[in-house]
């Protein structure tokens, strides 16, 4: 059976800006994205899922334990990094370690360590890259576990134009379903703890890096009122103002 293929490309060609996110992409996708690096050498932008080792196959489902190699674009002014996620062949449908390597070179200049993470599903989108810290350089992050109610947590490496390094950021990694608004530079989070129940949380990247909670909103089954409470709160010039109300699921 063929590999499916989910991919999305956004690109705001006044900014440079671009999310792409890779999951499972067949060959005939992946060639027909094409980049050029900054010396002008075409270098296909996609994600391929590797084969697994004969070694190493089982009666088990084969989805991603091979590995996979992406090629993202960071930033116009540099080469396309290629990221190879090295597939653990011990452990079923998980990724080891993400080894780094820039334009046509060979040479790992990074490597990053992974710990135990949840098999993704076939259709799942994996790993992505995306400008998360609204600097204008692409981030990655690589989905840690998905819940039955959709709740998705992800690791995540902010690039550090510094530095030339991906750096993990302990705090995006605590935010669930996390969404990247580019135009007002916040993130907004939805934790679903039922069908009717949940939270929901909007951020913003405070010139330290930190994240700045900015406001929230919840809904709770209410036993004895036999309804749900919706309670929406705002940070308003440092002060939290906070507004409730009864309602249906």
């Amino acid at each position: 059976m063929g590999i499916g293929i989910s991919i999305w490309i956004i690109i705001q060609n006044f900014t440079n800006y671009q999310i792409t996110i890779f999951s499972n992409i067949s060959n005939e996708t992946q060639k027909s994205i094409v980049q050029t690096n900054q010396n002008s050498e075409k270098i296909i932008e996609g994600c391929k899922i590797l084969p697994l080792n004969e070694k190493f196959k089982n009666s088990t489902s084969e989805h991603l334990r091979g590995g996979a190699i992406c090629n993202f674009t960071i930033h116009r002014n540099l080469p396309i990094y290629k990221f190879h996620l090295v597939g653990g062949i011990n452990i079923y449908n998980v990724f080891d370690r993400i080894e780094i390597s820039k334009g046509i070179e060979n040479v790992f200049v990074q490597t990053l360590k992974i710990e135990r993470i949840d098999s993704p599903q076939e259709d799942e989108e994996f790993f992505v890259a995306e400008d998360m810290n609204f600097d204008g350089y692409k981030d990655i992050r690589l989905i840690l576990y998905q819940g039955g109610t959709g709740n998705k947590g992800y690791i995540f490496w902010l690039f550090d134009p510094s530095k030339n390094f991906f750096i993990e950021n302990k705090e995006l990694n605590e935010l669930v379903r996390p969404v990247f608004d580019l135009k007002t530079k916040t993130i907004q989070t939805h934790y679903h703890i039922s069908a009717c129940e949940y939270i929901n949380q909007t951020y913003k990247i405070a010139k330290n890096g930190k994240l700045i909670q900015i406001s929230e909103e919840t809904q709770e089954w209410i036993e004895k009122n036999k309804s749900f409470r919706q309670k929406i709160g705002k940070l308003k010039n440092g002060t939290w103002v906070y507004r409730t109300r009864l309602t249906e699921c």
